[in-house]
């Protein structure tokens, strides 16, 4: 994912925060994969520059998120990687399919790690286990990610979508009121 696409994220929340009839909003990624990070593969030279970006991003997203006057609800279905799982923190509610993996480095090492992703971790879950993540590239289970505090519910992949809904019906009381 982009710095673009995360600002256009928040754009998005700002533009729509005073439109009532939104009562929650769901964040999801696409074919199992809610965001595996900033894509660094086109350039690689400029990873740092593109994570660092990307960073400063999810920033703007987190207050976007806190200023939306509704819950915005994660939705990870596949890996949340990097910015990919700062993204999901930063929501209200996150929830995942049981089947979803969650890291801090998008690649094995420290150098590609997410600082806002790791800060995250760390407020939640500990910093001796956002260090051990980030240092050794390591992946939680959506179990474990509930353990640690990561995540509020995992749902067995199957029925996530569905899962998903009903939650998101629960808030808002009209699916058609979801965005």
């Amino acid at each position: 994912m982009s710095a673009a696409a995360l600002n256009h994220i928040a754009d998005t929340l700002y533009a729509r925060r005073v439109d009532e009839s939104i009562h929650a909003v769901v964040l999801m990624g696409t074919a199992h994969s809610f965001c595996a990070g900033v894509d660094t593969a086109r350039n690689p030279d400029d990873a740092r520059m593109m994570i660092a970006a990307a960073s400063e991003a999810i920033e703007r997203v987190a207050e976007a998120i806190e200023d939306f006057p509704r819950p915005v609800v994660a939705a990870v279905d596949g890996i949340a990687a990097g910015v990919g799982l700062a993204l999901a923190l930063v929501c209200d509610i996150t929830v995942s399919s049981d089947t979803s993996e969650f890291a801090i480095a998008q690649r094995h090492g420290y150098e590609f790690c997410d600082r806002t992703a790791a800060a995250l971790v760390a407020k939640r879950a500990g910093r001796a286990r956002a260090l051990k993540m980030s240092s050794l590239g390591e992946r939680l289970s959506a179990r474990i990610a509930q353990e640690y505090g990561l995540i509020a519910e995992s749902y067995p992949q199957a029925w996530f979508e569905q899962h998903v809904m009903d939650l998101v019906r629960r808030i808002a009381h009209d699916r058609s009121n979801v965005y």
